[in-house]
């Protein structure tokens, strides 16, 4: 072959550089000159040395700007612990949006920055935007609410979206195809650098007392440098080698001359529509395509919310900061291992692939297996699910190595970026954002990427492993399925499974549930209460009382039960509305009237239609009455009793019926789990009601339990049955066992065992319709502040931890799912 023809194959993989003798390309011109005046008598030295120089003078500047990138798009992770969102007032899923609209500008742009790569100097663009950036992450210092905070998120990926394909392409025109992946991994890696030094200093900002927020001075500084950064790259990156002004003459030409049997072409700024066809058409481009979708789909989870799913776990703001550094650790580590791997094996990239899936799979399996009262064993395996980085890593330089063609090039690698952006971004457009993707849904992405890697080495010419492809596949793919039916704890998807209709907490207003030093929690808290894996039913803890609804005579105010409410509506859970009429908690108004019962009568009439009707159609149903027995049986001596007896219960329930016809009405008390006067009492107020004509659909056991004399299991199956044989359905409305402090093993124990009989035998009685507990968070709970000495009787610890009860609940819904199979709890 002549040297004007391989100079032509270097500069463009197709010899349609040079057409019928004319060059058509500066950069293939230049080239052909440097190739021409090329001796192919190097010494081993002369490469040696200008290997180092390449490396001394490219990874530098390449690692230092991914670091920094790595450090401004997770800036927000670490501004959220610094309370960016309290700040900033977002709601629902603001927060996950702010994270997710950067990758969309990234995503967006991703063709447009490749089509620039080809046509602009490659170090003057990237330098460029990496100034545009920093302008724009110091902009982030200086947002008021979400509208601001999205469009400064968008700009920013819009800019940070020319590092990745722009690092590929330097390394494809300066790195042999053996060098590439050892670089790349370096490269990647660095990234792990980033988030060590942006946890040391935002420990650091954190400390500083200043007017300004934490997380807006982060914004701020870390804008500057970057800024400062570009400025430097401006004066020091370096272009294509044929331009490359650290290198001599003679260095340029061997660069030219070391890549050429690379095959795949160093720079040609004409867009070539064949070449982009063809990479369309590619196999190759799909598989690595599908490839960077599955094994990136942890990525927006990990980066938005590492900070606020490690500091759930219990850990102050400033531990928490800290506490990212180790995931960093790992990857700054798995790549560049990884990556040695596979240049010291020829040809086995796609192998070192599936390996290095291992570590990720033994990190979700830890987060699923390790119980909740074990936090760094957790954390330990949430750091090391940040290996995932290695495969990733592994894949850009399989795509650099075996991509041809500036123009198909480009194709590739705009491809495998939006590939690596899609799957995050395509979970908030459907609405399915959670804080951390399912132990389930990254072992169903960890097969699928086993396979796709092993479909890979079947079109790859280069692995010479692909005619074990067959043999890998039926030892990989069993062995990995295995694995899916291990699910995460989740109450109310289990409470579905079993038949229920919902396992649903009670909450207040962030003004009825405040606490001193709890404010932190508020974040964690609302995060569990709105995830409907955990619950898909809420009731409003006292915002739909008479004392809130009703405080003065005639005068209604429906904002703290409409806090609550509008809770279930964002997320789709039951909404369970309590309570209309009871003796506790009325405005002093209706305790010191002198009522005569005409007057009583036409008081809740209109309480009743009022409150009632103002969430018409939105309850799934209503506690009516609430409380009105002894312990004996006998009617309570309430202000309505005394003027009105037992015909309080009948009008109330009347016009709760008129007032919202298709919610289902409750009669709902205490001390109702076992079989007794009180039950008997229930029942008879229940047959009262029906005897009349009065529509009842249900009664309320609240199970306010004392773990140490809980009833049994089968006293509460019990006392169910014989509601259920009057045609009500049976709830379990206000759950929660209380325990003696200080906790131990054997209180806690007891607790455990109560709260599985209690879920149990609502999951073994038909009528039994779901549960709900009195809060879920011990800080917040009612107990203490009534009963002395005793408290811890919800299932999260103040530290977010789960009680033992917590998988008692829990086995007691798995073990009616499975002892009942596909037919379902009624047929059990």
């Amino acid at each position: 072959m002549s040297h004007e023809k391989e100079a032509a194959d270097v500069c463009a993989s197709r010899p349609g550089s040079i057409k019928d003798g004319v060059i058509n390309d500066i950069s293939t011109s230049e080239a052909l000159n440097l190739y021409r005046d090329s001796n192919d008598d190097v010494t081993a030295e002369e490469a040696r040395a200008l290997r180092w120089k390449i490396d001394f003078r490219l990874m530098p500047l390449l690692c230092l700007t991914y670091a920094l990138q790595s450090i401004d798009k997770n800036t927000l992770s670490y501004a959220a612990v610094f309370g960016l969102q309290e700040n900033l007032n977002l709601k629902g899923t603001e927060y996950s949006w702010a994270g997710a609209i950067f990758y969309l500008g990234y995503m967006i742009w991703e063709f447009p920055t490749n089509m620039m790569l080809q046509r602009l100097p490659i170090n003057r663009f990237m330098s460029g935007t990496v100034i545009l950036w920093g302008i724009v992450l110091m902009c982030h210092g200086t947002v008021e609410n979400f509208s601001s905070l999205a469009a400064v998120r968008t700009l920013l990926g819009v800019f940070e979206a020319s590092i990745n394909p722009g690092t590929m392409l330097l390394f494809s025109m300066y790195y042999t195809r053996a060098e590439q992946p050892l670089r790349m991994g370096i490269w990647v890696g660095s990234a792990g650098f980033g988030y060590i030094i942006a946890g040391i200093a935002s420990f650091g900002i954190g400390h500083i007392k200043a007017t300004l927020a934490a997380w807006r001075l982060m914004f701020i500084i870390w804008g500057a440098i970057t800024t400062a950064w570009g400025l430097i790259l401006f004066l020091t990156l370096p272009d294509a080698p044929m331009r490359a002004s650290f290198l001599t003459e003679k260095q340029r030409a061997m660069v030219v001359s070391r890549v050429k049997d690379n095959g795949t072409g160093i720079e040609n700024r004409h867009f070539k529509v064949k070449q982009f066809v063809e990479a369309m058409l590619d196999l190759k481009t799909w598989l690595l395509f599908l490839f960077a979708v599955t094994s990136n789909s942890p990525n927006g989870g990990l980066s938005a919310f590492q900070g606020l799913i490690i500091k759930g776990t219990g850990f102050s703001t400033l531990q928490t900061t800290l506490h990212q550094m180790p995931s960093g650790a790992v990857q700054l580590v798995a790549c560049p291992l990884a990556c040695y791997f596979a240049t010291r094996f020829a040809n086995c990239r796609i192998l070192i692939m599936l390996l290095a899936l291992v570590p990720f799979l033994v990190g979700i399996l830890g987060l699923r297996l390790i119980s909740e009262d074990k936090p760094y064993g957790r954390l330990a395996c949430l750091w090391i699910s940040f290996s995932y980085t290695a495969t990733w890593t592994l894949s850009m330089s399989v795509a650099t190595a075996n991509t041809a063609g500036h123009t198909k090039k480009i194709t590739t690698n705009a491809m495998l970026l939006i590939g690596k952006l899609l799957p995050s971004r395509l979970c908030l457009l459907i609405k399915t954002v959670r804080l951390f993707a399912t132990e389930r849904d990254n072992l169903g992405n960890h097969i699928t990427e086993s396979s796709l890697l092993l479909d890979f080495m079947q079109v790859d010419p280069l692995s010479h492993l692909h005619k074990y492809h067959m043999l890998l596949e039926y030892l990989t793919i069993p062995l990995l399925a295995a694995s899916l039916p291990i699910t995460s704890a989740q109450l109310d998807l289990w409470a579905k499974k079993a038949g229920l209709k919902y396992f649903g907490a009670a909450t207040d207003s962030p003004g009825q549930r405040e606490r001193a030093g709890y404010e932190d929690a508020y974040p964690r808290y609302d995060a569990i209460l709105r995830d409907t894996r955990e619950f898909g039913q809420t009731t409003p803890t006292n915002g739909q009382k008479w004392v809130f609804t009703e405080p003065e005579k005639g005068h209604f105010n429906f904002t703290e039960g409409e806090i609550v409410s509008s809770i279930a509506e964002e997320t789709g859970q039951y909404l369970r509305c309590h309570a209309l009429v009871w003796h506790s908690q009325l405005a002093p108004w209706v305790e010191t009237t002198d009522w005569t019962r005409k007057s009583l009568t036409k008081a809740i009439q209109k309480h009743i239609r009022k409150v009632a009707g103002h969430w018409r159609g939105r309850c799934y149903a209503w506690d009516v009455v609430n409380e009105a027995l002894n312990e004996d049986g006998t009617y309570r001596e309430s202000v309505f009793y005394k003027v009105l007896g037992e015909d309080y219960i009948k009008l109330a329930f009347r016009e709760a019926a008129k007032a919202d016809p298709h919610a289902k009405l409750y009669y709902n008390d205490y001390n109702l789990e076992s079989p007794g006067a009180k039950s008997e009492g229930a029942i008879r107020i229940v047959k009262m009601l029906q005897r009349e004509g009065i529509k009842v659909h249900g009664i309320g056991m609240q199970a306010h339990l004392v773990a140490h004399r809980a009833p049994s299991l089968d006293s509460q199956i019990a006392v169910m049955k014989s509601y259920a044989k009057t045609g009500v359905e049976v709830a379990l409305t206000e759950l929660d066992v209380r325990i003696e402090l200080p906790v131990n093993k054997t209180n806690l124990a007891w607790q455990k065992t109560a709260y599985s009989n209690s879920v149990g035998a609502c999951v073994q009685v038909p009528a039994c319709v779901g549960i709900t507990i009195w809060d879920f968070y011990d800080p917040f709970s009612w107990v203490p502040y009534v009963f002395e000495g005793e408290g811890a009787a919800l299932l999260w610890f103040d530290d977010f931890r789960r009680h033992p009860a917590y998988y008692g609940a829990l086995d007691a819904l798995q073990n009616a799912t499975a002892r009942c199979g596909k037919e379902g709890r009624h047929r059990c």
